[in-house]
C-alpha cells in the first residue's frame, strides 16, 4: 500500500484493529501535517512501515505484540507514541520533539540518524524528546534505561553513557531531600561515574585546595612541619609543605607534617574520607569503561 507523495485533508487515519500481515505501508513524502496516525491493537506479521521524509503531527502505536520494522526518518514529526508494544523489527528515527516509549518493552532495536545527529547540540535529542513527555519520572526512567541498553547493544556508547546521566536525572526527581543531595554529589563529581576524566579533576582541586587550607594552618602553627623543603622563602616552604601534606593525606600516605589542635585534626580527618570516596569513585569508574 503506497501513499507516496499525497497530501491529506483528514485530520486523523486510523488503522486500528486491522490485520495487515505482511504488508508494506509506504508514506513516503507524504504530508499529514495537521493530523495524526493511529495503529491501535493492530496485527503485524512480517509487515513494514515507512515515514521517511512525511510531515505530521503524531503517530500512534497501541496495545501491538510485535511492533515490526519501521523508517521513521521523518521530515517533520512533533509526537510519537508507542505504549504498551512490544518492539521486535528495527525502528530508524529522527526529527521528533516528543518520544514516548510508556509500558513497552525492546526486542529489537532503535538506530539514530547518526549523521544528523552528530552535533553536539543534537546529540542528546532523543533523550531530550523522551524527557519532554508527559510521563511521571519513573515512566520516564524506565523508558531511558531500556534506550540506554539499546545503545550498548548496538555499540553506542556515547549515547549509552548519556541516556544513563539522564535516568538518572529522572531518579533523582524521585528521592527524597538527603537522597537527592547524595545524587547531586555524584553529578558533579564525574557524571554518575560514567566521566571519569572529570573525576580526576575533581581529584586535582580537592588536593590544592586542601593544600592551600593546610598553608594557612602551617602559617598561623597549627600544623607541626617536620619538613624543611626549602629555606628561601617561609611563605614558600609553608605552602609547598601545606600542597605535600595534603597529597599524603589524600592517598593515606604518612607524611613528615603533623596536626597539632582539632581543626587540623579535623581538616586531616575530612580529607582522608573524601581521598577514599573519590578513589573509589574513579575506579569504579574507570574499571565500567574498561570492562564494556
Amino acid at each position: 500500500i503506497s501513499f507516496e507523495d499525497a497530501v491529506f485533508d483528514s485530520k486523523y487515519l486510523y488503522f486500528n484493529k486491522m490485520h495487515l500481515g505482511e504488508t508494506k505501508m509506504n508514506f513516503f513524502q507524504s504530508r499529514i501535517s495537521s493530523g495524526k496516525v493511529s495503529f491501535i491493537e493492530a496485527v503485524f506479521g512480517k509487515a513494514e512501515l515507512c515515514f521517511e521524509d512525511c510531515n505530521l503531527e503524531e503517530l500512534i502505536f497501541y496495545n501491538i505484540n510485535k511492533l515490526p520494522d519501521m523508517n521513521l526518518f521523518f521530515n517533520c514529526a512533533k509526537c510519537l507514541y508507542i505504549f504498551n508494544c512490544d518492539i521486535r523489527g528495527i525502528i530508524y528515527l529522527n526529527n521528533i520533539d516528543i518520544i514516548s516509549f510508556k509500558g513497552s518493552n525492546n526486542n529489537g532495536r532503535i538506530i539514530i540518524d547518526w549523521n544528523l545527529y552528530k552535533s553536539k547540540k543534537s546529540r542528546k535529542t532523543i533523550i531530550d524528546a523522551v524527557s519532554a513527555n508527559d510521563d511521571s519520572n519513573i515512566e520516564k526512567a524506565e523508558q531511558l534505561i531500556m534506550l540506554k541498553d539499546n545503545f550498548k547493544d548496538i555499540g553506542h556508547y556515547e549515547w549509552e553513557d548519556e541516556t544513563y546521566i539522564e535516568y538518572m536525572e529522572q531518579i533523582r526527581k524521585t528521592a527524597s531531600t538527603n537522597a537527592k543531595f547524595a545524587y547531586w554529589i555524584l553529578k558533579i563529581v564525574g557524571e554518575y561515574g560514567i566521566k571519569p576524566l572529570k573525576v580526576i579533576k575533581t581529584i586535582i582541586i580537592t588536593i590544592f585546595m586542601f593544600g592551600i587550607i593546610f598553608f594557612v594552618l602551617l602559617s598561623f602553627n597549627l600544623l607541626g612541619n617536620k619538613l624543611n623543603i626549602t629555606d628561601s622563602s617561609i611563605i614558600l616552604n609553608n605552602l609547598l609543605n601545606g600542597l605535600y601534606f595534603s597529597i599524603a593525606t589524600f592517598l593515606s600516605a604518612n607524611s613528615q607534617v603533623e596536626p597539632k589542635n582539632y581543626l587540623a585534626i579535623t581538616m586531616t580527618f575530612l580529607e582522608v574520607f573524601i581521598g577514599w570516596f573519590l578513589l573509589g569513585y574513579f575506579s569504579v569508574s574507570i574499571i565500567k569503561k574498561m570492562l564494556r
